[in-house]
This record gives structure tokens, sequence and C-alpha cells, in this order.
């Protein structure tokens, strides 16, 4: 989860404390769904476990990755760039492979977490 979260705010330029805070600017708000979707999509961890370290419930982290779904998938201009570039900061050289815009296939034992 680490290495997503300074991925994430390396290019959406907030920090960590940021993201875990309960500011809802909204590219606090984004970038925090940003590092939901793929710590879904990268890890084991569960809503609720996301939910612990995020101190939210995890219909909160539910409904935030639908959110950032259609939000990527509605191409917002600025955030699908975004996207972009936090998916190939986050290929670390290690088996990731993108399609669409969604991560499709990753060796999940490199990024446990």
């Amino acid at each position: 989860i680490e290495k997503i979260e300074q991925v994430v705010c390396d290019v959406m330029f907030v920090t960590v404390d940021q993201m875990r805070s309960k500011q809802r600017r909204q590219e606090i708000t984004f970038a925090r769904y940003f590092v939901w979707k793929l710590a879904r999509q990268m890890t084991r961890e569960s809503l609720y476990q996301l939910g612990l370290i995020y101190n939210r419930d995890h219909a909160t982290v539910m409904n935030g990755i639908k959110a950032i779904n259609f939000v990527i998938k509605s191409n917002y201009k600025e955030y699908s760039i975004e996207w972009n570039r936090i998916l190939n900061l986050c290929n670390f050289g290690k088996g990731i492979m993108v399609k669409n815009c969604e991560v499709v296939s990753v060796n999940l034992v490199d990024y446990v977490g």
C-alpha cells in the first residue's frame, strides 16, 4: 500500500497525511480513491482493511472505487491523464498488464503488503 500511496501522492501533489485525513477537497478525495482502486487490484487488501487504514467504513471505500471508475470511464481529461500516469509509475517493472486503463493481470506475490 505504501508504494501505491507514494506514487499517487507524487502524481496528485498531495501528502499521505492529507489522503488519510477527513479533508474532502476534490484532488485529495480522488487521490484517496485512486489508492483504493489500485490497492484492490494489486494487493489482497479487503475493503474493510482499506477502510481501517484510512479511518473509513468499508462502504465508503467501495463507493469511492465506484466513483473513480465512473470518472476514469467518463474520460474526464485531467483525471484520466493522472490515472494513466499512476498506472505507468506503479508498473515497478513487474508483471502488471494494463488494458483500457484497467489493471487486468498482476503478480500478487510482489505486491502484498
